[in-house]
């Protein structure tokens, strides 16, 4: 889930599976929920969108700003990056790879 105010985003992403793991600790079922999330500002101005991120689930992009490309088709917004701004490219993937995200508005 996304959050998107005029000025501020944040999101939660939670995927449900099982693991070997009894569910004793905190730490247990984070691994078993696999819980993460972000938050932080935003600007957006025609196709372009940058998020300035204030919190996010890999330390390492706290404080930087995330460019993307976007676009709105009915109720669902098409977020486009490059996945080298998460990670550096491997012998699988180049920096020129992207990822999108497409996110249905929710009233």
């Amino acid at each position: 889930m996304k959050v998107v105010t005029r000025k501020h985003f944040m999101w939660l992403t939670t995927a449900s599976r099982r693991d070997t793991l009894p569910l004793r600790t905190a730490l247990d079922s984070a691994r078993f929920f696999e819980i993460a999330g972000g938050y932080g500002t935003y600007q957006a101005l025609g196709s372009k969108h940058t998020e300035n991120i204030d919190l996010f689930v890999d330390p390492r992009l706290q404080a930087k700003s995330l460019k993307a490309s976007c676009r709105i088709d009915g109720n669902r917004w098409y977020h486009t990056y490059l996945a080298s701004a998460f990670d550096e490219p491997t012998a699988t993937s180049s920096a020129t790879d992207s990822i999108t995200e497409v996110w249905r508005r929710v009233e």
